[in-house]
C-alpha cells in the first residue's frame, strides 16, 4: 500500500490526551515541516490538545518544540534539554507552572525509549542516584505542579537503583532523506542517526501511529536493504518535503563531508587569542592521553578544548566521540564531525558509555559544594536547562574533568605572557563554590565512590575529588593563594601538601608542544592537516564559524 500522504493528512492522526515524541538533536533530524502543520491545526482548530511530549533531545528556538509552547496544546513535558537559550517559550511555561515537567538525562531517556520499545516494565540505572533525579530529592520534577512519580528507588541483587517505568507511545514523527512507497526510510543525507528507528518501533510496538517526513520518495524495491534504516513496516505516512534543509537551524547547502558520504577538506579551525577560556581548555588538554575515546560536553569543551586540539594537533591522537553519535573524524565542537569515520545511534552510543567505552569526559560546571556535588542544571527558579547526557557521561566515563571559569558574572583577567602567569583584573559577582547548590546535578560522593580520577579545572586553580571533599592541588602563577581563591569560595577545600603552580606554558603564547608529550618524540616537518585562521580573521557567515565562534 502506498503510505505517501498529505501534511493535511498526517496531522489528524494525532489525537488529543496523545503521548508524541519526535526525532531531532539541535536542527538535525527534525520534521519541521510536521511539527509547524500541528502547531497550525490547534491555532485553528483547537485540537490536539492535552499531549504529553517525550523529547529525548532537544530541539531549538523557532523549531521543533516550541511549536508547541501553548497553554491546552501541552499538558506534560519529559526531556532532557531545556534552557532558555534553547526553548524559552517551554522555559516560561515551566517556570510558570502552566505544564508538568520531568528532566531526565540524554542516555536514560534514550534507554527508557529502547524499554519501550521492547515493552518491558522500564529501565533500572545507577545514574542519577543521590541528585535531583532520585524522588527522595525531586525524582526529576522541575516545578510544582508535576504530580505523579516517573522514577522510584527500588533494590535489585542488594543494590539501590533507580527504576523508571515505560509508558505507551501514541505518536513517532520522525525524519530521514528517502522513502520508498512502502515506507522503508533511508537516512543517507543526514549527519545522525539519532533514535529514529527505536522511536519508531515504541510507537509501531504500542499501537501507535509513525509519520515520516523525507525529502524525496523511491520506487518500492529500489531501496538498497543495508541502507534502510527504519524498516516500512513500522512506518504509517510519509510525508515528502523536497526542500527540507539537512540541519535546521543552520539553513546552508549540503555537505557531504558531514553526513560520511565524501571526505571534503577541512574548513579552517579559529586560533583563538589567549584568555581565560583558553588557559582553562589548555590546562584541561593536558589530561589527555594517546588513544583514549574523549567525550566533549557543553560550555568550554565545546567551544575552545576542541578547536584546542587541532591548534595543537592532536585530534588524530584520540577519538572524539559525541553523544548523538558521531565518531572520529575532526570535531569543531559541534554535535557533527567533519568526515567523520562512524556514528551510532543514540542507545548504542550510551550502551557503550555505560559499559566503559569512554575513557575521558570533560564537562562544564555551575557550582560545587564541598563534597563535590555539581549543579549544570538549574542555578534559580528561572535559571534552568535541562541535564543532557553529562550525567549519564559523567556517571559512567573512567576519568572526568570539568572545566569553567572559578567566578562568573563580570570576570576579566590578564595573562601577562612575559612572566607567564595570570592577573585579576575585575572578580565575578558570583562565586561557583558554594556550600549549598540550588540543584544537584551530580553527586560528590557517588563519584568518590567510584574511585575514579575526577578533576576540576579552572583559569586559576585545580582541585581533585578525594574522599574527604575538594582538594586544591595546582595554582595559577600570579595567583594569591589567600585573596585570589580561598576568599572567593565559601567553603575551605583540603589543600594538598604538594601543592603546586600550573604548567607555566599554558599561560604562555604559541604552541605548548602536547604532540609531543603525548607521543613522546618529536616528527620533523609535519604539517597539520586543519589550518588555523585568527578568530577575527574568519567571516562572519562562514559555514562554520556561524556555529563555533563567540566573538
Amino acid at each position: 500500500m502506498n503510505k505517501i500522504r498529505s501534511l493535511e493528512e498526517v496531522v489528524e492522526l494525532v489525537r488529543d490526551g496523545d503521548t508524541i515524541t519526535w526525532s531531532g538533536c539541535i536542527g538535525i533530524l527534525n520534521p519541521e515541516r510536521v511539527l509547524g502543520a500541528l502547531e497550525a491545526k490547534f491555532l485553528t482548530e483547537g485540537h490536539p490538545r492535552d499531549l504529553t511530549l517525550f523529547e529525548p533531545c532537544s530541539t531549538v528556538v523557532s523549531v521543533g518544540m516550541e511549536h508547541f509552547a501553548y497553554e491546552g496544546f501541552i499538558r506534560r513535558l519529559i526531556t532532557a534539554h531545556l534552557g532558555i537559550d534553547l526553548e524559552p517559550d517551554h522555559c516560561r511555561m515551566v517556570v510558570d507552572n502552566k505544564i508538568e515537567a520531568f528532566a531526565i538525562p540524554l542516555g536514560v531517556a534514550n534507554q527508557l525509549l529502547a524499554e519501550i520499545a521492547r515493552k518491558s516494565p522500564g529501565l533500572l540505572t545507577k545514574v542519577g542516584l543521590h541528585s535531583y533525579l532520585d524522588p527522595r530529592l525531586q525524582g526529576g520534577k522541575y516545578n510544582d505542579v508535576t504530580k505523579g512519580d516517573l522514577i522510584r528507588v527500588v533494590e535489585f541483587e542488594g543494590e539501590e537503583w533507580l527504576f523508571l517505568k515505560s509508558f505507551p507511545i501514541n505518536v513517532a514523527v520522525i525524519r530521514g532523506t528517502t522513502a520508498d512507497e512502502d515506507g522503508n526510510l533511508s537516512l543517507e543525507e543526514e549527519p545522525l542517526t539519532l533514535s529514529v528507528l527505536y522511536q519508531a518501533m515504541a510507537a509501531s510496538n504500542w499501537g501507535g501511529k509513525v509519520i515520516a517526513q523525507v525529502k524525496r520518495v523511491v520506487p518500492r524495491g529500489s531501496l538498497d536493504p543495508r541502507m534502510v534504516v527504519v524498516p516500512g513496516v513500522m512506518v504509517d505516512a510519509v510525508v515528502v518535503v523536497e526542500d527540507q534543509w539537512q540541519h535546521e537551524r543552520f539553513p546552508g547547502e549540503y555537505d557531504p563531508g558531514i553526513d560520511g558520504r565524501a571526505r571534503v577538506a577541512p574548513p579552517p579551525a579559529p586560533l583563538y587569542p589567549l584568555d581565560a577560556e583558553k588557559v582553562v581548555a589548555r590546562r584541561a588538554a593536558m589530561e589527555l592521553a594517546a588513544g583514549q575515546v574523549v567525550n566533549l560536553g557543553a560550555g568550554i569543551p565545546t567551544r575552545r578544548l576542541a578547536v584546542f586540539t587541532l591548534e595543537e594537533d592532536i585530534q588524530d591522537l584520540i577519538t572524539v566521540s559525541r553523544e548523538h553519535g558521531a565518531l572520529g573524524g575532526i570535531s569543531y565542537g559541534r554535535d557533527v564531525h567533519v568526515n567523520p569515520t562512524s556514528w551510532l545511534c543514540y542507545q548504542d552510543v550510551f550502551n557503550w558509555y555505560t559499559g566503559g567505552g569512554l575513557d575521558i569526559s570533560f564537562s562544564g560546571f555551575g557550582q560545587v559544594n564541598p563534597d563535590g556535588d555539581v549543579n549544570l542544571t538549574r542555578f534559580s527558579k528561572h535559571v534552568l536547562r535541562g541535564p543532557g547526557g553529562a550525567a549519564d557521561i559523567i556517571h559512567h566515563a573512567k576519568k572526568v574533568v570539568f572545566t569553567g571559569a572559578f567566578t562568573q558574572g563580570g570576570l576579566r583577567v590578564k595573562i601577562d605572557r612575559d612572566k607567564r602567569c595570570m592577573v585579576i583584573v575585575e572578580e565575578g559577582r558570583n562565586l561557583k563554590f558554594v556550600n549549598r547548590l540550588y540543584h544537584v546535578t551530580m553527586s560528590g560522593k557517588y563519584l568518590g565512590s567510584q574511585h575514579k580520577p575526577v578533576l576540576f579545572v579552572t583559569e586559576r586553580a585545580v582541585f581533585q575529588l578525594t574522599q574527604g571533599g575538594l582538594e586544591l592541588i595546582e595554582i595559577a602563577p600570579g595567583i594569591d593563594l589567600q585573596k585570589d581563591v580561598l576568599e572567593k569560595m565559601e567553603f575551605r577545600p583540603l589543600i594538598s601538601g604538594s601543592l603546586r603552580e600550573m604548567d607555566s606554558r599554558v599561560f604562555s603564547d604559541g604552541k605548548m608542544g602536547l604532540r609531543r608529550d603525548m607521543l613522546g618524540c618529536e616528527e620533523p616537518g609535519r604539517k597539520p592537516p586543519v589550518p588555523l585562521v585568527p578568530v577575527e580573521k574568519l567571516p562572519e557567515r562562514s559555514y562554520w564559524t556561524s556555529r563555533t565562534i563567540k566573538r
